[in-house]
């Protein structure tokens, strides 16, 4: 099953921005600025309900003034709480366009949406599944592309900030920020964890082996 995230504060899973994940990070405030350029200055309704208990709908915004230079990376504001979300039942709230609406769990962002226009959402099990770098997993390419098709993978890194995965995929592709919901758990090994064939003895070069019978009461006698 999943497996339940280590309790990490707020500050550690929001603010802290290390240099390894600072381009991941960059990446994910390139969406959220992606979100404000299509949306219009203003708030939207958004309705959310979820399924899972134990979530808090909060918003945050992220500082874009990033510069790869600087070891800090980019920092990101504090989510702001807004209620706690009773299961099954559905909340309205204001949210400012291009914002950044989340369900946090605990002090971990179990789910993220980046606000572009009034919505309608369920936030279910699978929206706020949490995976560990080395998970095996099926995952679907290109999803946010409309791809359709699972592809066998492992997880090589989490962003913790918006719920989101890097999958390498067992063919080679790559993708990242892949939402949970369109992973899911593998039990098929990876291509290295495959057993080897034994090996054939040495010299034989996997030739059959031949069995020859010599007379050697014939070769003795012979001049």
């Amino acid at each position: 099953g999943f497996r339940a995230a280590a309790p990490r504060s707020i500050a550690a899973s929001i603010h802290a921005c290390q240099l390894g994940a600072h381009r991941a990070r960059a990446k994910w405030a390139a969406l959220v600025e992606a979100g404000r350029k299509a949306a219009p200055a203003g708030t939207y309704k958004m309705t959310i309900t979820a399924d899972p208990g134990g979530l808090t709908l909060a918003t945050h915004d992220v500082d874009l003034g990033c510069d790869e230079r600087k070891e800090a990376g980019c920092f990101y504001e504090a989510p702001a709480a807004l209620r706690a979300l009773s299961p099954g039942e559905a909340h309205d709230v204001e949210v400012p366009a291009g914002n950044t609406l989340v369900a946090l769990r605990g002090d971990h962002v179990a789910w993220a949406r980046v606000v572009v226009g009034p919505e309608t959402l369920t936030i279910g099990e699978k929206d706020v599944a949490v995976y560990s770098v080395g998970d095996r997993v099926e995952a679907k390419f290109q999803a946010d592309r409309k791809g359709r098709k699972w592809y066998p993978g492992t997880v090589k890194a989490v962003h913790e900030d918006s719920n989101s995965y890097d999958v390498a995929y067992d063919d080679g592709d790559e993708e990242q920020f892949i939402e949970p919901r369109h992973i899911r758990p593998s039990k098929k090994p990876a291509p290295s964890e495959f057993k080897a064939a034994p090996a054939a003895p040495p010299g034989t070069d996997g030739a059959p082996a031949v069995l020859y019978a010599v007379d050697f009461a014939a070769e003795l006698a012979a001049p």
